[in-house]
């Protein structure tokens, strides 16, 4: 499922701009706004992922906007705007770059890179909201379930960015604060701790088998005993990945996740 975004700017050469921009990118454009009114409503028809939003628009400015949606309801949003004024109120409103015109290519990338991140890792709690936050009478609260990203986005050089899917990373290695996440053939370098980069991913999917490495549980073909305490995880490619002695619990915890993964 790509990403969808919503842009917002009274002039229509920077919104074809912000189109060709994203054209590199998963990014599905759901509408173009070119006021404040027609802003709001599309945001609460649409609830796109991102939204590039102008801060100086007519019948509702940007500022208006945001508040007129609320914070809490506001997808991750890029600035972009002429003026700098707005800079210290717009960060109240979930907004993960700021970008004054006029803008290129590579700024404009750098902010798009920082929107994908934080949106990845955002969980959508949209449907516990409607519901009000109501309990049925002597029922405890409703468990809710934790949404994780189906993509991962990677940013390579030139300002360019990989959305690499959680499903097609078969195993990651960590060397220091790099990571060097293999999916298939292909292989994908991210400046990044292996504990950040595991807490977004599904726990139910991904298990660390090592310090410095974490594997998909459905890319696993069976797990070998060792020497000394230690046990060896087969790939489906055939790749063999030690596992520490220390990690008895997630032995077990991967032999039950590969039996599910395969039904």
């Amino acid at each position: 499922m790509s990403i969808t975004a919503i842009i917002a700017d009274d002039e229509p050469l920077v919104r074809r701009s912000v189109r060709r921009f994203l054209k590199e990118y998963d990014i599905n454009v759901l509408e173009e706004c070119g006021d404040g009114a027609a802003t709001i409503a599309a945001l609460r028809a649409r609830k796109p992922d991102i939204l590039f939003l102008d801060m100086e628009m007519p019948l509702a400015k940007g500022m208006q906007v945001m508040a007129e949606i609320g914070e809490q309801n506001m997808p991750t949003t890029i600035i972009l705007t002429a003026h700098k004024d707005y800079a210290l109120g717009a960060f109240d409103f979930n907004v993960a770059d700021y970008i004054l015109k006029p803008f290129g290519k590579d700024r404009f990338a750098r902010g798009l890179s920082r929107a994908m991140i934080r949106n990845s890792g955002a969980a959508r709690t949209s449907a516990s909201a409607a519901a009000g936050g109501q309990e049925a009478p002597n029922a405890g609260p409703m468990p809710t379930r934790r949404s994780f990203p189906e993509h991962i986005p990677i940013p390579g050089r030139y300002g360019r960015i990989s959305l690499v899917k959680t499903r097609d990373i078969e195993w990651v290695e960590a060397e220091e604060n790099l990571l060097m996440i293999h999916c298939g053939a292909r292989l994908y370098e991210l400046r990044e701790t292996m504990s950040a980069f595991q807490a977004r991913l599904d726990p139910g999917v991904f298990c660390r088998i090592h310090r410095s490495t974490l594997v998909n549980v459905c890319y696993i073909q069976e797990i070998r005993p060792w020497c000394n305490g230690h046990h060896v995880v087969v790939l489906q490619s055939g790749l063999q990945l030690r596992m520490s002695r220390y990690q008895r619990e997630s032995v077990e915890r991967l032999t039950n996740l590969s039996a599910r993964s395969g039904e």
